[in-house]
């Protein structure tokens, strides 16, 4: 990208799934310590927000002196500080920041299960469950030709292109936790990925 001729020594040709393996992970780990949801939105911008701005300085900077083809305009910078650039129409900065954004979506279904916690006929796994389900509704949509702008809103809104492997990391560990029917559990996993 930079110019560079040589060849690496070492070839890696499945990194391109490292996403899927991040999104995998988020499912797995992303499970709220409290429910309080003040604490967990607090918490998730404190992890996520300072580290992510610091590396948006250094790369702006780094890519508007030296690198200027992969430099982005003052403004895509500002709207990309808020971590949905892509969902906004911003140049990235960074590049792999899309992947925090979709991280975002996650952390509202979470929110969602803490929100609804307590509530009659509460089941965090049947929330997840139907999120994933309606997200491989969406793209499958996609994928036959029917696609309008509702569906395209609700892609973005359900994250749905990549729903499926935060369930399957989710079902990865109510299956560590012995939570729920194993078997289903197992299911699940089996779904997400057919569904990948």
């Amino acid at each position: 990208m930079i110019g560079h001729t040589g060849t690496w020594k070492i070839n890696l040709p499945w990194g391109w799934m490292a996403w899927a393996v991040f999104f995998v992970m988020t499912g797995y780990l992303v499970y709220p310590k409290t429910q309080n949801i003040c604490r967990f939105v607090k918490g998730k911008m404190v992890r996520l927000y300072p580290g992510y701005w610091a590396a948006m300085c250094v790369s702006f900077l780094v890519t508007s002196v030296y690198l200027k083809e992969f430099s982005t305009s003052f403004r895509d910078f500002v709207i990309d500080l808020s971590m949905l650039g892509n969902y906004l129409g911003a140049k990235s900065v960074v590049g792999v920041d899309w992947t925090l954004s979709v991280d975002l979506v996650f952390y509202a279904i979470i929110a969602v299960v803490i929100v609804l916690k307590g509530k009659k006929n509460y089941s965090e796994a049947r929330i997840i469950t139907i999120w994933s389900v309606v997200s491989c509704i969406i793209m499958l949509l996609k994928d036959i030709g029917v696609d309008n702008s509702i569906l395209k809103v609700a892609r973005i809104i359900f994250a749905a292109q990549y729903a499926h492997l935060f369930f399957a990391g989710h079902m990865l560990r109510r299956i560590k936790e012995d939570n729920g029917n194993r078997r289903i559990n197992l299911v699940c996993i089996i779904f997400s990925v057919i569904a990948h």
